[in-house]
């Protein structure tokens, strides 16, 4: 008795996992269309054809990583992986967007699970801004251990920006922590929040080098506090995503 109970376990189990991979392999591509370097006028185009096209997709206003300077696809291959990018890139084609770039798992601190695409275009405006930027005018920086994007505004503010994977929802869920900041010291900058029991420093270096007749340049923001500490800032454990990581921002020429 006990081994047919067991048998009948096993096969359902089986099942169960059969069905599971089946799900996980015919599911529908998830587009996370980065709008921050588009026009509201192409932003409506693109979304008009990507509802037509039935493809499901959610705007994301995180900065880009510094390394993509063109119309770019972002993505982690899947057993339906290329058929789905084809289609996504003759629709973008339709919509006026060439991709000149499409990379598999990981830029800086952007990477997507399976059935999840990244799709970062830029209106011709803002593409003319992107080339001409140097690393005296970068206030955006990366981080891949924490999976954060660090910006320090004009106005003494900054924010840090999380796209976190929620598996409740099955979808990416954004979270942002606010403050201000400021150079306390030379080459010395200054992270405040309300919400937090004490201040974090960070030094900022700045190294160049050169690969296959390129420049590049690149910042860092290291934290002075141990890394290992985590979040021992919090007025509240585990009130928010931790952010003394070490972050950097490229430039290059």
């Amino acid at each position: 008795m006990q081994k047919e109970v067991n048998i009948n376990l096993i096969r359902r189990l089986i099942v169960l996992l059969i069905v599971v991979s089946i799900s996980a392999c015919t599911s529908k591509p998830h587009v996370r269309l980065f709008t921050d370097n588009l026009s509201d006028a192409d932003l409506l185009k693109i979304e008009t054809k990507l509802s037509q096209s039935n493809i499901k997709y959610s705007r994301s206003v995180a900065r880009f990583p510094t390394a993509i300077t063109n119309n770019s696809i972002l993505y982690t291959p899947t057993v339906n992986g290329n058929k789905d990018i084809y289609h996504i890139i003759e629709v973008l084609k339709i919509s006026g967007f060439d991709i000149s770039w499409t990379t598999i798992f990981k830029v800086e601190n952007h990477s997507f699970t399976a059935n999840n695409i990244g799709v970062y275009l830029f209106s011709d405006e803002f593409k003319a801004q992107q080339q001409t930027s140097t690393l005296a005018q970068l206030n955006d920086f990366g981080s891949v251990e924490c999976g954060s994007q660090l910006t320090l505004n004009a106005d003494a503010s900054f924010q840090v920006l999380f796209d976190i994977w929620d598996e409740q929802i099955s979808d990416y869920r954004e979270e942002v922590v606010k403050g201000t900041w400021h150079e306390s010291a030379k080459n010395q900058v200054t992270l405040s929040s309300n919400s937090w029991s004490t201040s974090l420093d960070f030094i900022k270096k700045i190294s160049i080098e050169t690969q296959a007749n390129e420049r590049i340049e690149t910042m860092t923001l290291a934290p002075v506090n141990d890394l290992k500490r985590g979040a021992f800032y919090l007025l509240n454990k585990n009130s928010e995503p931790n952010i003394n990581c070490l972050y950097r921002a490229h430039v290059v020429s």
